[in-house]
């Protein structure tokens, strides 16, 4: 048996003080010098300045970060815009071909909102 564990366990909180070797490290403000307290302030103000800091960091790049791909959005449209374009101007056959896409994009079974027809639960295998 351990020499700090007991047979009776009763005895054990009368016999042995809850947390003994604790120490309080936190030093109230009342006993501390004038120098110490504004030690401790100018450590909390570089705290807050190099969090605000970071904060601000994180935050201008996210926002560049944003507008750069905004950008690259805008120019592949463009991009696609003047494609389509010349697709147009190049001819007929190109054009009666974009015709019949929009036409098909229309006709898309996926893109219908009518209901489903009615189903008659009255016919049976027996008839």
């Amino acid at each position: 048996m351990k020499p700090d564990m007991m047979p009776d366990q009763t005895q054990f909180i009368t016999e042995s003080p809850l947390y003994a070797e604790a120490e309080v490290a936190d030093v109230s403000e009342k006993f501390l010098s004038e120098q110490e307290l504004k030690q401790r302030q100018q450590k909390k103000i570089k705290r807050i300045v190099i969090g605000m800091a970071i904060f601000l960091f994180v935050a201008v790049s996210i926002f560049i970060l944003i507008k750069s791909r905004s950008r690259i959005e805008k120019e592949e449209d463009s991009k696609a815009e003047e494609i389509e374009l010349d697709e147009v101007i190049v001819g007929p056959f190109n054009q009666r071909l974009l015709e019949l896409e929009k036409e098909l994009e229309l006709a898309d079974p996926n893109q219908e909102e009518l209901p489903f027809p009615p189903i008659d639960f009255e016919i049976s295998l027996e008839e």
